[in-house]
């Protein structure tokens, strides 16, 4: 009776180590890319980029131009590892996309220590800037974590949402390509 009962109290232990190994693992993995259900229009807000340019997101509205925005910082394991795509992307559509990187460090002399490290520069359609104390980050996309992108129209609505670092490129190219090519049909 007694092997009995240690048996099942052994098996409950391992059930529940078992258990709670699983919520880490999974529990915050990140999502697979996620269009938004609805398109929320966002609040426009105005960032001072890394090379003292000003920009407004109301300067965007309605130029025809596609906005990606990316929340991220230079602690991040994913955000480093997503980066040069999200670059790579900027490059390849520049007369078509504005690419905004927010960095949530608190500190601006951490992200300019990563960006020269890496010889990244905010320039023509690119612009990385400090979100200081996190403000655009958190009031207004509500983000949790990071990295988190968004891949705006000229209306200035959320039309894709990737959360974590984990995703295809050529999904977010495939997503671009759509947006434009109903940029292009409505005009």
């Amino acid at each position: 009776m007694k092997i009995k009962r240690t048996y099942i109290l052994l098996l409950l232990a391992v059930g529940a180590f078992s258990f709670f190994l699983g919520t880490i693992l999974f529990a915050n993995k990140p999502s697979k890319d996620t269009p938004e259900p609805d398109t929320k229009t966002i609040t426009t807000f105005e960032i001072t980029d890394t090379s003292g340019r000003t920009l407004n997101l109301e300067q965007l509205n309605g130029q025809n131009k596609l906005i990606l925005i990316n929340l991220w910082a230079s602690w991040c394991a994913p955000c480093i590892e997503e980066f040069p795509r999200l670059l790579d992307l900027a490059e390849a559509y520049k007369d078509n996309l504005v690419f905004i990187a927010l960095s949530s460090d608190i500190e601006q002399t951490d992200m300019q220590k990563f960006l020269e490290k890496q010889q990244i520069t905010s320039k023509d359609n690119r612009y990385i800037a400090l979100d200081k104390a996190s403000h655009i980050t958190t009031n207004i996309f509500k983000a949790k974590g990071l990295p988190n992108t968004y891949l705006i129209d000229p209306e200035l609505k959320i039309r894709y949402h990737l959360k974590g670092g984990k995703w295809e490129t050529e999904t977010l190219e495939n997503q671009i390509k759509m947006l434009l090519g109903s940029i292009e049909n409505a005009s």
